[in-house]
């Protein structure tokens, strides 16, 4: 009898490194259905052998597992994701287990989290896309006061402001000089994460876009002295930074530059 907790069969999209964890699925105490797939064959077959499937179970890089998403939007299968002992970002960001028996027991429970996926010029983000200069608001949320004195100190002359036009879903434009933007999927893993931490749930519908415009070498001064010594009673935004949230947001600068989504050159601006 099946075990209502779970579900009773899946796909398992793998690649060479990750084929081991097959058995380990099939052994789990559900006992569920499991057919193996290569990611290369589900290249080279067009996507036929996830017709009429409802839940997939992937393991490899980043890329494969943002591939896997963007079928489930086309196809509306469910997915859960057994991460890879190097992908230290993804188990922290979403909360994914470390032991692989904890992540498989995850991925194959019958009562998938809902979450919004955020896609960037048709590119899914899974933590942030970064657009422009983004001084201090890049770093890691635990990095030292002094790691992030020294940078500002070397940052402070080079920063360079570009007009910039962010259109909002309901059509309302606002133009503004900012050093860069940066648009984020989930309230974890940077300065700027962390200032909107409560306002960036992972499936309420909209984006979150953090914009640095520092106007002077004295508002970047205050927003250095804000980063380092945060007064805990006023969780108010530095005047250096905006925060736009809405469903869809459009973003044009007057300098086509690169847009960085999780860490790597993907496309340039404008973006939509």
């Amino acid at each position: 009898m099946q075990d209502p907790d779970y579900i009773g069969s899946a796909v398992f999209i793998h690649t060479a490194e990750t084929e081991h964890l097959v058995e380990r699925l099939r052994q789990h105490k559900s006992k569920p259905s499991i057919t193996p797939l290569s990611f290369d064959s589900l290249v080279a077959d067009g996507q036929e052998q996830l017709a009429d499937v409802d839940h997939v179970v992937v393991s490899g890089p980043l890329e494969i597992i943002k591939s896997v998403f963007k079928l489930s939007m086309d196809r509306g299968f469910s997915v859960g994701i057994v991460p890879t002992e190097n992908q230290k970002n993804l188990m922290r960001f979403y909360d994914l287990p470390k032991s692989v028996d904890t992540a498989i027991d995850l991925a194959l429970g019958a009562d998938p989290m809902t979450m919004d996926l955020v896609l960037c010029n048709d590119h899914i983000v899974m933590f942030k896309a970064t657009i422009g200069q983004m001084p201090l608001l890049d770093a890691a949320p635990d990095v030292s006061k002094i790691h992030i004195l020294w940078t500002a100190l070397r940052q402070i002359f080079s920063i360079r402001l570009d007009r910039t036009q962010f259109t909002t879903a309901g059509g309302k434009r606002l133009m503004t000089a900012a050093s860069g933007c940066m648009i984020l999927h989930h309230p974890k893993g940077s300065m700027a994460a962390r200032m909107i931490s409560g306002d960036s749930p992972v499936a309420d519908g909209s984006v979150s876009t953090v914009v640095s415009a520092p106007i002077s070498v004295i508002e970047y001064l205050k927003f250095l002295f804000q980063l380092l010594f945060p007064a805990t009673e006023d969780r108010r935004l530095p005047s250096a930074v905006g925060y736009l949230k809405t469903q869809s947001i459009d973003i044009s600068p007057n300098t086509e530059v690169d847009v960085y989504i999780d860490g790597t050159p993907k496309t340039r601006t404008p973006l939509n």
